[in-house]
């Protein structure tokens, strides 16, 4: 009798085991501009942010701007400048549409440009800044939101132009991004 107790105890267990799903941490997508200028000098995001614990989110950002491409007088030239940034948010919930967010954010670019075949110049850059934003929520899946990233940086230059130069730069600028959400 006892047999049959466990026996029929383990096929409860696992038929319910297979219904039962492990809730997945709640995870954003979207697209981040920064201006609106139509004269092709606009950089953009993409990014992914998933919930580590309670109103703390990992945040993964990839960017690009200046994306050039001329010809003139039979001379190409072309440009890109790129990168990734790697950071942490914190939210406060302010109520119940509109989201307070700020954390740290590590980011790391390359950039270069051809001016012809024996003229080109690259960059490199590593940038630590803090995430300052707002969300504003217009249902369960999707929002709409605003930050601004002030902080330090340093930038390596080498060209075939002139000698290697490398600044280090502090920055709070009024650049603030405007973003597009999807919530998963």
């Amino acid at each position: 009798m006892q047999r049959k107790n466990v026996f029929f105890t383990l096929l409860i267990f696992f038929l319910a085991a297979g219904s039962i799903h492990a809730q997945k941490a709640p995870r954003e997508v979207g697209l981040q501009f920064n201006g609106l200028d139509f004269g092709g000098y606009n950089s953009f995001s993409a990014f992914f942010k998933k919930q580590k614990s309670e109103q703390v989110y990992k945040r993964i950002r990839f960017f690009v701007g200046e994306i050039d491409f001329q010809v003139f007088n039979e001379t190409a030239t072309f440009g890109l400048n790129g990168g990734i940034a790697i950071g942490r948010e914190k939210r406060k919930q302010l109520d119940d549409k509109l989201m307070f967010y700020q954390g740290p954010e590590f980011s790391g670019g390359l950039g270069f440009r051809s001016f012809s075949e024996d003229d080109f110049s690259a960059n490199f850059s590593a940038r630590f800044g803090w995430v300052v934003g707002l969300q504003h929520s217009f249902n369960d899946k999707w929002a709409v939101n605003m930050e601004a990233i002030p902080g330090l940086g340093a930038i390596l230059l080498v060209s075939d132009d002139v000698d290697t130069q490398f600044s280090i730069t502090g920055r709070v600028s009024n650049s603030v991004n405007l973003g597009i959400v999807r919530k998963f």
